[in-house]
């Protein structure tokens, strides 16, 4: 059986309909519960079993409770999902300190709750898998997103070590990480002192579907590889990174001036 985080919408809600499309017993964890029912009275009548837990990342009660729940209900947990996720914005001359709470508490304490839940249950069972969903953010930098990157580097971190200290006692960890991937999460990310509308217009990037990244989120998966990325230009320019710098650095001034061009005028 699975748990899957920040269920509701978005990659989350995509991944928790493909699990239970191929059988999985699913539990959907989410702040929002309205949404997280909505979803599971839609596959319910399909005869999927889900269940729906209401959750938020940031107090880690809440998810030993949801992981307790599944292992009540289930005997076990197969595969933990740590998939919710904030999105910010923004120049750090324009942020606040107050700013990066938020990114690192969902984000990062998110992820690092998840984890600490689920790993107790699978040490006893000398198996599973955990998926942490962080973000191409966590491995070329973001200027422009300095506290999500910093999150989503602490994410692969977090992930990519703790992959090698339990390898040998059954437990699979994998990351996760996408880029501009058709979701609402460019709606709901938070922009201080942007033009949003102008800049998301400005970049000349096809959207991935978000079934696309799904199906390669679970293929990865299945396939046990360290870390998951996606579309290609994302994979691309994590490989041009680490191969060549110098090059890398032309992409990465060129993500800085679509965030500069976008700067409000007004700003201090």
């Amino acid at each position: 059986m699975s748990i899957v985080t920040g269920a509701a919408a978005g990659i989350g809600e995509a991944l928790v309909r493909a699990l239970a499309n191929k059988g999985a017993s699913v539990v959907a964890a989410d702040v929002n519960m309205e949404m997280a029912q909505r979803l599971a009275d839609s596959l319910s009548q399909k005869g999927q079993n889900i269940i729906v837990c209401e959750s938020d990342v940031r107090c880690f009660e809440d998810l030993k409770q949801v992981v307790g729940r599944a292992v009540d209900e289930f005997g076990r947990l197969d595969l933990m999902i740590n998939n919710a996720g904030v999105g910010l914005a923004g120049e750090m001359r324009d942020l606040e300190l107050a700013d990066w709470k938020p990114i690192i508490d969902v984000n990062l304490w998110g992820v690092i709750h998840g984890v600490h839940a689920a790993l107790p249950v699978m040490l006893d069972q000398e198996s599973g898998q955990i998926v942490n969903i962080a973000s191409a953010a966590g491995l070329v930098p973001r200027p422009g997103m300095v506290p999500y990157a910093t999150s989503k580097y602490g994410v692969v971190g977090l992930t990519t070590s703790l992959r090698y200290e339990v390898e040998d006692l059954g437990i699979r960890v994998n990351a996760v990480c996408p880029f501009n991937v058709a979701t609402s999460v460019f709606k709901n990310t938070v922009y201080k002192n942007l033009d949003h509308e102008a800049m998301l217009e400005a970049i000349p990037l096809r959207q991935l579907p978000v079934q696309q990244c799904v199906e390669q989120i679970l293929t990865g998966v299945r396939r046990n590889r360290p870390i998951i990325t996606m579309p290609r230009y994302a994979s691309f320019e994590w490989w041009l990174y680490r191969m060549s710098p110098a090059a890398a650095s032309i992409l990465l001034r060129r993500r800085r001036n679509l965030f500069r061009n976008h700067r409000r005028s007004d700003s201090s």
